[in-house]
């Protein structure tokens, strides 16, 4: 039997009923999962039960629950005709219409409730500062300065936080939405394009995500992003390529997915390789995409050294290692005693044991305790040791036998210069002065003059000095002694 819609009813309710029960099934996996997550059950792989009564027991009623609540909801989300073969030309705009506003009412239950929505210690580490080195350095400056920026014209960073949450529901809705007429357009059935919209528009963690103001929330919105990219890519032999708008709104989304996360760029350029396969054309297109994407990706880790001072390029190579070397440990596995002598340089064998959680690498990979480097005295851990990984410089006690002083760490050499007298070839300067002039926390006086006739007066350099590239001296040094 037909609807007036030409689907078969029998197997529109074999699609609703089987999507109901995938619901079931993913809200049954959560509930499992996420108790165990909660309790930190190292052995949650191996005793965590799933087909227990009380599981089935549930199931059912999820299951039963959601073919109701889909049967019911379907019948208000569709509006308009279709045929057999899909939706009409004239239905597009009436379904990206339809996912945007069902994606933002149902969200904006969370945005609500949860108001001015969500976020994690990064976004709060975010708010205070663009130079943290546990996150990437696009998603620090969107957090900063739209916060800070907004709160100059709302004077409540409240507000502030709630409008930029609703800018990330927007453009997380938007996407969605343009997914759903894209489908449209490819003749989807107009049943799974409901189903489509309403798992999105109903999933939970899908309306905590867009609700939350941490990097894997724009990350998820490029990579759902550039499927229907690809799809036209390959369907169409890389013609549509020479589309302007498809070629810029593929090079953002390409750029989102490489900034965004530590590991996208590796994603996009497996992308990009992947497309100049000899059956796609126009590959120079592609290859300009990827130079630019390289370019892009250069600039972002330039701004990185330069903003961000820490090693977490270094960290998140290892994030899963150091999760499984934590189980290994955790667990009592086999460990030589050599790899333990290791490890134990590298973090006490003791917080490997206590902080490993089978899903959470950060406890291990941002422990205060984690050296990545071994040290050959006690001013070397010094000096690679910080108490915050954003401090500018360190000033470190120097004990002696014979002497007493300090050692003074400057961690960014971009920071450190040459500084001249004013007078210079006339008279010289006192240190505390250049220091002054120049703004400078830390000083040394750091080369000779010349002493004609024992009447020097510092304006005159002894050998060669250079200052911003620029010779300001050759004179060959004569003095003995000296640098």
């Amino acid at each position: 039997m037909k609807n007036n819609k030409g689907m078969n009813i029998d197997n529109k309710n074999i699609i609703i009923r089987g999507f109901s029960a995938l619901i079931a099934a993913i809200a049954i996996l959560t509930i499992v999962f996420l108790d165990a997550s909660l309790k930190q059950d190292r052995n949650m792989g191996l005793n965590v039960s799933i087909f227990t009564i009380k599981n089935l027991v549930i199931f059912i009623v999820l299951f039963l629950l959601c073919n109701s609540v889909f049967q019911w909801l379907l019948r208000f989300v569709v509006s308009i005709e279709v045929s057999d073969k899909g939706c009409l030309e004239k239905s597009h705009r009436v379904v990206f219409i339809q996912a945007f506003i069902l994606n933002i009412v149902c969200w904006g239950v969370w945005f609500w409730l949860y108001f001015p929505g969500a976020g994690m210690n990064d976004t709060i580490n975010c708010i205070m500062s663009y130079r943290n080195d546990n996150q990437p350095l696009v998603y620090q400056l969107f957090i900063y300065y739209g916060i800070h920026g907004l709160t100059k014209f709302t004077s409540n960073m409240t507000n502030s936080y709630a409008i930029l949450t609703a800018v990330q529901m927007g453009v997380m809705s938007f996407v969605i939405a343009w997914i759903a007429k894209w489908l449209c357009k490819k003749g989807v059935k107009r049943l799974f394009i409901n189903l489509f919209m309403l798992y999105y528009a109903l999933m939970p963690v899908v309306a905590d995500y867009s609700i939350t103001l941490v990097k894997d929330t724009m990350f998820s919105i490029c990579m759902a992003a550039i499927i229907p990219f690809l799809y036209e890519i390959i369907l169409q032999h890389g013609e549509v390529i020479k589309n302007k708008k498809f070629y810029i709104a593929f090079f953002i989304v390409l750029t989102g997915i490489c900034t965004l996360r530590s590991n996208g760029k590796f994603i996009v350029v497996f992308i990009l390789l992947l497309l100049l396969i000899p059956k796609i054309n126009n590959r120079r297109y592609f290859m300009s995409i990827l130079v630019l994407v390289i370019m892009m990706n250069g600039m972002v880790s330039f701004g990185e050294k330069k903003l961000i001072a820490g090693d977490v390029s270094f960290r998140e190579s290892i994030s899963i290692p150091l999760v499984q070397i934590g189980a290994v440990l955790a667990e009592n596995g086999y460990i030589s005693e050599e790899d333990k002598e290791v490890l134990g340089n590298l973090l006490p064998l003791e917080v490997w044991r206590d902080t490993y959680c089978f899903w959470f690498s950060d406890s291990i990979k941002f422990n205060g305790n984690f050296n990545k480097d071994h040290y050959e005295n006690e001013y070397e851990r010094d000096i690679f040791t910080l108490e915050n990984v954003n401090d500018p410089y360190k000033i470190i006690p120097i004990t002696e036998k014979n002497f007493n002083g300090y050692l003074a760490v400057i961690y960014d050499p971009a920071r450190i210069s040459v500084a001249v007298t004013k007078h210079l070839n006339a008279t010289g300067q006192y240190v505390t002065e250049m220091a002054a002039d120049n703004h400078a926390l830390f000083a040394i006086n750091g080369g000779g003059f010349l002493d004609q006739n024992k009447k020097g007066t510092g304006g005159i350099p002894d050998g060669v000095l250079i200052r911003n590239g620029k010779v300001l001296s050759d004179k060959p040094y004569n003095t003995s002694g000296g640098v």
